[in-house]
């Protein structure tokens, strides 16, 4: 058979998603430099690059730091998932008969490439609001919902990128663990109890509790959170938000 000639692309383009491939595995914002480094190109053209991918919402500079981030759109793209047309019939009425019985905020969690991302949440009437807002990338080692998917899925890229952010609390001295060991120790423990928990670990004086959400084959579809104020919100492991919690999201997992 003949050989089929390389369909040729589109060289600029190409060059743009080296910025954000670059962007997406910092999985944090960065200056203009180590974007420009990361995606191996000059600063002077890596600027050029980014100032096109601002205006089309794909970057995000802060214009307080001038570092760059991913963008809007990208988020937006995002939530355009599979997950969100599987999860969101079914979730969607569990998630506000949930919140009216618990008057705390429910999120409903799901894995992308950058982590565990807020597909949409169901806010309470608390005079102070969370800061939980569709989009949101969360912590794995910290959150109650990133705990879920450390804890619960079977894929490796969420254990790489638990590694990673691992080194980065360990670098900030922000960890209160010490080895990758102690990480798994405890992804551990909230697989034997089926249940996670964070309190003031993401924001002081927030508690947030995690379940899985499983599709009937056994793999991890999302992760069901609860959070409240640490003062008013029962955060025990066998109090009545757990119990509620944990109810709900086999309620939707017996759905998908």
């Amino acid at each position: 058979m003949p050989s089929r000639k390389a369909v040729q692309g589109i060289g600029s383009v190409e060059i743009a998603g080296r910025l954000l491939v670059a962007l997406a595995d910092a999985m944090r914002p960065m200056n203009l430099t180590k974007v420009a480094a990361a995606a191996k190109m000059p600063a002077s053209k890596a600027r050029r690059y980014l100032v096109s991918l601002c205006r089309a919402q794909l970057v995000h500079q802060n214009s307080d730091t001038g570092q760059y981030g991913v963008g809007s759109l990208v988020l937006r793209l995002a939530l355009a998932t599979p997950a969100r047309q599987e999860l969101m019939p079914v979730a969607l009425p569990v998630m506000k008969r949930l919140r009216d019985e618990l008057n705390e905020t429910v999120s409903l969690v799901i894995w992308i490439e950058r982590g565990p991302l807020v597909l949409h949440y169901e806010e309470s009437d608390h005079p102070v609001r969370l800061n939980t807002v569709t989009g949101s990338i969360m912590p794995i080692i910290t959150s109650a919902s990133g705990q879920v998917f450390g804890a619960f899925s079977k894929e490796e890229e969420v254990a790489e990128a638990a590694k990673n952010e691992l080194k980065q609390l360990i670098k900030s001295g922000k960890s209160r663990y010490l080895s990758w060991d102690d990480v798994e120790r405890m992804f551990n423990e909230i697989a034997d109890r089926g249940i996670a928990r964070a309190v003031g670990t993401v924001l002081p004086g927030i508690s947030g509790l995690g379940c899985p959400i499983r599709r009937k084959c056994g793999s991890l579809a999302g992760a069901l959170v609860v959070t409240g104020h640490k003062g008013s919100m029962d955060s025990r492991l066998n109090g009545t938000v757990a119990s509620a919690l944990m109810a709900a999201a086999k309620e939707i997992s017996r759905s998908l």
